[in-house]
């Protein structure tokens, strides 16, 4: 998986977590791997950070670094709607 793809994923599995009726012990696990997939996309985007920061872009690609721009975006997004 991508980086954005885990952040992807951790917005889902927490967005499931809330609205899940499997009880506490479901809502905690949902948590609990959307946290592993929160933790993956942050190294992912630090990793990508300080290739670019260090580089200019020199050894990130365009496609990675337009990967990432729809979840760094400032412009909100409403409910349901995928980055």
């Amino acid at each position: 998986m991508s980086g954005p793809e885990h952040y992807r994923a951790a917005e889902e599995l927490l967005a499931e977590a809330v609205d899940t009726y499997g009880g506490a012990q479901r809502r905690q696990y949902l948590a609990a791997v959307a946290a592993g997939h929160a933790t993956l996309a942050l190294a992912a985007a630090t990793a990508l950070n300080a290739l670019t920061q260090h580089t200019g872009l020199g050894m990130v690609t365009r496609s990675q670094a337009e990967s990432w721009q729809p979840i760094v975006s400032t412009e909100p997004r409403t409910a349901g709607e995928q980055s």
